[in-house]
């Protein structure tokens, strides 16, 4: 029995530890053999990654590790010049889900790492050959890697263009919310206002504030792009209410209504525009035909003005007869002020699409533009 006592620890750590290999490790060779196919069938000099073989004789069977597939392989002869072959590496997709299924995903870490999880592009390849005699350049690399969609010779645009003009339109632009708080304050001390409230934006806040803006980049390469940001925006219409009077104001009410309790009343609305100016930087990070990758980054400045506009409502509609505590609305003055600020955006993401000079551009993002914006980029 004491020779079984170990036997159920010994299998938890074996089924643990197969948790934490990959299913290609386990269940699948390190090497791949590929055929070489050539326009002649003389002795040749292979040279890989690992190793230096002689072969002759059409095709060529050639076996290779996993690992080596993304590596260039040479073949030298006396006579003849050969194209540098790159066979390329895929994904197996069943052992891709098998790793997600039965180790939860720590087994992709491992095959990935072995490269147990690649097969080659193709089963067969075909070379061209030249006489050196006769030959007047070199032969063009045979490469079948997967294209990255992290370098720009993967998006195939007709041609390369320096300049672009966008018009976009966005929600969410950020205004300076303390400069527009304390111009609140002062709408309540000049109304002689408890309890304000500035029921804006029908309850979304800042979301429902839009902007449009005009933007020039010039594009120095295929990732980098620097111009300027000029636009505008606002928040919606909001009506400016209080719920309580001071106490002159209840005095009166009481007095002139016979009640105690007021209604809740709306004396104006507060409005706020802006306009920014902002020198803006693109970096485009991915790209796939027809569709590029970047994240934007911008810092200017912003002109605010914002201002509250009285309702013309006659005073004993609310009031009752006017008396001196209470100065009716229509005798208010508008009260507006205007103030510079530093202002900036940040679009982590953004989209651009199409290979003309016309493409449509979206991105998600926090300052002046707003949350979200879309619009047209016009290239030439």
């Amino acid at each position: 029995m004491k020779h079984f006592d170990h036997l159920f620890p010994l299998l938890q750590a074996a089924f643990l530890s197969s948790l934490l290999t990959g299913c290609m490790t386990i269940f699948t060779p390190s090497s791949e053999t590929i055929l070489i196919n050539r326009p002649t069938a003389e002795p040749v000099t292979i040279i890989t990654a690992s190793d230096t073989l002689v072969a002759e004789g059409q095709p060529i069977e050639l076996s290779l590790k996993k690992k080596h597939l993304n590596k260039p392989i040479q073949i030298a002869s006396e006579e003849y010049e050969y194209q540098t072959l790159i066979p390329g590496r895929r994904t197996d997709w069943w052992g891709f889900f098998a790793d997600l299924y039965f180790s939860e995903g720590l087994g992709l870490i491992v095959d990935y790492s072995s490269s147990a999880i690649y097969h080659p592009r193709e089963k067969s390849y075909y070379l061209m050959a030249a006489r050196k005699d006769t030959l007047r350049s070199e032969l063009p690399v045979a490469d079948h890697r997967a294209p990255s969609p992290f370098k720009p010779t993967t998006y195939s645009a007709k041609r390369h263009y320096r300049h672009e003009l966008r018009l976009g339109l966005s929600i969410g632009n950020a205004l300076h919310n303390g400069c527009y708080d304390r111009m609140s304050q002062r709408v309540a001390d000049r109304l002689h206002l408890n309890g304000y409230e500035g029921e804006l934006d029908c309850g979304l806040g800042a979301v429902a504030n839009f902007a449009a803006s005009l933007s020039y980049y010039y594009h120095l390469d295929d990732h980098w792009a620097v111009g300027m940001i000029a636009g505008t925006g606002t928040r919606p219409n909001g009506d400016a209410g209080y719920t309580e009077l001071d106490p002159d104001w209840k005095q009166s009410w009481r007095n002139d209504w016979h009640s105690d309790t007021p209604p809740e009343v709306y004396v104006g609305s507060m409005e706020s525009t802006s306009w920014f100016f902002l020198p803006s930087a693109k970096y485009y990070w991915a790209f796939t035909p027809g569709t590029r990758l970047y994240s934007k980054a911008a810092l200017g400045l912003m002109s605010q003005h914002n201002w509250f506009g009285p309702y013309d409502l006659p005073n004993d509609a609310y009031f009752g007869p006017k008396n001196a505590a209470r100065p009716a609305l229509s005798e208010i003055s508008r009260l507006s002020e205007r103030r510079w600020h530093v202002a900036g955006q940040l679009s982590p993401i953004g989209v651009e699409v199409g290979r003309s000079w016309l493409r449509f551009f979206a991105e998600l993002g926090y300052g002046m533009e707003g949350i979200f914006i879309a619009g047209w980029s016009c290239y030439f």
